[in-house]
């Protein structure tokens, strides 16, 4: 009828299992726009990596040490983890930016039509709202002379439609705004000093 072999392979098909990754920032925030940030790296299965830390540069340590500059945006950091045999996995962790809102408002300006100093504005660098501001500032008795809810704009000492100039001396101003990270609203007064 037929020949009958049987043959016997040890091995001959080899089942991998597929590596879970994952992985933790410490500390989990940035509250700097400058800062590092120390990545543990808790994967299983795996032995090579692959780190995009969402700011245009990546690493393939297992345990990376990154120095993050001028960040103002939330990242979003991804780890893929990989077998010998190339299976990989990816996790992904939100990497929050919390910093307190950096501004300066200026106590004193000098709108005298001479080349410094000739316009008034909050100054923020970071961590506020642009669609949550509001700076009025008041005359003597209490009346709204300027008002912007636009952070990029300056008051150049002037009062209504036609453009009055406001006499010099002390003017109040009002600020309000709101964080960038939880919509928290914060108002802060101040005094300003008109010289002409």
């Amino acid at each position: 009828m037929g020949c009958v072999e049987t043959t016997t392979y040890n091995d001959y098909i080899y089942m991998e299992n597929y590596p879970e990754a994952s992985f933790a920032a410490l500390p989990g925030a940035l509250t700097e726009s400058t800062m590092p940030i120390q990545f543990v790296n808790n994967s299983v299965g795996a032995v090579t990596y692959v780190w995009d830390f969402d700011d245009n540069s990546t690493s393939t340590e297992e345990n990376p040490n990154h120095m993050y500059v001028g960040v103002s945006e939330n990242l979003l950091v991804t780890l893929t983890a990989y077998t010998s045999l190339g299976c990989s996995d990816e996790y992904q962790l939100n990497l929050p930016v919390i910093a307190e809102p950096i501004y300066y408002v200026p106590n004193t300006f000098t709108p005298d039509e001479d080349e410094h100093n000739q316009t008034w504005q909050a100054i923020f660098t970071t961590g506020f709202d642009p669609h949550a501001f509001h700076l009025a500032v008041f005359n003597r008795w209490g009346e709204v002379i300027w008002e912007t809810h636009d952070a990029t704009q300056a008051w150049d000492g002037t009062y209504g439609p036609d453009a009055l100039k406001v006499p010099a001396g002390m003017y109040t101003w009002k600020l309000q705004f709101e964080t960038k990270e939880n919509d928290y609203r914060k108002i802060v007064t101040g005094h300003l000093n008109l010289i002409r």
